[in-house]
């Protein structure tokens, strides 16, 4: 402002009036543009403020929200270091660690990388984190980082920290490829998964098994919820169905496992109710030889293991 002032008293000296409109014409465009750049990134700021009285009454979809609506367009115009600042000064810092356990694998279903998981669920909703990752704006060392690390935000030095170095092992491994859509697909699938009666057959089939691409994705809790049976299915099949559920079930090996079939039975029992039922109802006994071989030829090889075991332990 002073300098156009003292630009314009010059200009007065040295060329008159007219030297002086154009000089604080262009003085006055320039001195906005500065004003404009200047406060571009300052604009880039999250209300209510993270950490205040305000912020903490919002709903963790609220805060969601707030820090989503941050305009795409600003955040591809600001600096790096802008942007880790925004990034480390982010209360949901923390999600990128546990995010799937917490909020979408409440019963620790999912064995891949929770910090994956974590960081593609929170780029869907918060674009901030999106464009940081195509921008890999954390790959510097961390030794470069420590300013960044001690700046006083909502997040400790120590988390802080923790989260560029899992980023940057995740970034190694993947060079930012398998962000979103390759990580959360296969989740989407089994948390959408749905039983439904097979359009050839008319028999219902397990949505997610052994063969299936997800099941890798799967800790052994997780195996064991996709696959267990919902309680409309069971109302809705018949004894033989409920035998042929048994006989595929993807986790029936572990049926044979123990020293003695009957432990490995028992407690398999305990957490898939239809092995129960089928007990209970001596449904395996009422089937002829002939039968329960060609109801074998439609099962997977352990099913023999398992009728054999089965019929020698609890009887004919």
């Amino acid at each position: 402002r002073y300098c156009i002032l003292g630009g314009a008293v010059y200009s007065m000296s040295c060329g008159g009036e007219k030297a002086v409109k154009k000089f604080l014409l262009i003085g006055t465009c320039i001195f906005f543009w500065f004003c404009t750049a200047c406060s571009s990134e300052g604009e880039l700021s999250i209300s209510p403020k993270p950490g205040t009285d305000e912020w903490n009454k919002l709903s963790h979809e609220e805060k969601i929200t707030a820090y989503g609506q941050l305009p795409e367009e600003k955040l591809e115009k600001v600096s790096t270091e802008k942007l880790q600042k925004l990034i480390l000064s982010c209360p949901f810092l923390e999600e990128t660690y546990y995010y799937m356990s917490s909020e979408q694998d409440p019963n620790g279903l999912y064995a891949t990388s929770s910090f994956a998981v974590g960081l593609s669920l929170l780029a869907e909703e918060v674009p901030l984190f999106n464009i940081a990752v195509e921008k890999n704006i954390f790959e510097d060392s961390i030794s470069e980082m420590t300013e960044l690390f001690s700046e006083d935000t909502i997040n400790t030095e120590e988390e802080k920290r923790g989260f560029v170095e899992q980023y940057q092992m995740w970034w190694q491994d993947t060079e930012g490829k398998t962000l979103v859509a390759e990580i959360l697909d296969p989740y989407r699938k089994i948390m959408d998964c749905e039983w439904k009666r097979d359009a050839k057959t008319g028999r219902y089939e397990y949505p997610i098994n052994a063969k299936s691409e997800e099941w890798t994705l799967l800790t052994e809790s997780g195996k064991r919820a996709v696959c267990k049976i919902p309680q409309a299915v069971l109302d809705d099949i018949t004894d033989d169905e409920l035998v042929d559920l048994v006989l595929k079930y993807p986790l029936l090996v572990e049926t044979v496992t123990e020293d003695e079939f009957f432990r490995g039975f028992e407690k398999v029992s305990e957490y898939f109710e239809p092995l129960k039922i089928m007990h209970e109802k001596r449904l395996l006994q009422k089937y002829t030889k002939e039968e329960l071989e060609d109801k074998l030829e439609q099962s997977p090889e352990i099913a023999i293991t398992f009728v054999e075991n089965y019929l020698k332990t609890y009887g004919d």
